[in-house]
């Protein structure tokens, strides 16, 4: 997937509605994610020096943008944030998924390459056949 970079007013409309947003940021050895004040995320895009759409993976964990705060220089500095599934998808359609790889259980479409299980509910993919 090629990377795109999108606008803060472009962030803040696929963030999903309510008052808080999850985040969570990858250490490389792990993932750490919390729930944030919706303004405090606000806050975070307007001031961010750069915003992506993010890869399959953390699309897939419904967290589809990323935030690189000012001063951002490692993997571990930038935010993966929520995303409003529907809103996300009509404003980046995901790459054509065969039906057949969409998962019975919980609707996931969206499986990186060589997937086992499901990422939203572990659902192993043989059985999503």
């Amino acid at each position: 997937m090629d990377t795109r970079e999108i606008t803060a007013l472009e962030a803040i409309y696929l963030l999903p509605d309510g008052e808080t947003v999850h985040v969570f940021k990858d250490t490389g050895s792990a993932i750490f994610g919390a729930g944030h004040a919706r303004e405090n995320i606000i806050a975070a895009i307007n001031d961010a020096t750069r915003i992506e759409l993010t890869g399959d993976g953390a699309r897939s964990m419904g967290h589809g943008i990323a935030v690189y705060p000012k001063g951002a220089s490692r993997q571990s500095d930038i935010l993966f944030v929520e995303t409003d599934r529907a809103k996300l998808d009509a404003f980046d359609p995901p790459e054509a998924v065969a039906e057949a790889h969409t998962c019975p259980q919980c609707g996931n479409g969206h499986f990186p390459e060589g997937a086992k299980f499901c990422m939203i509910c572990g659902l192993k993919m043989e059985e999503c056949d």
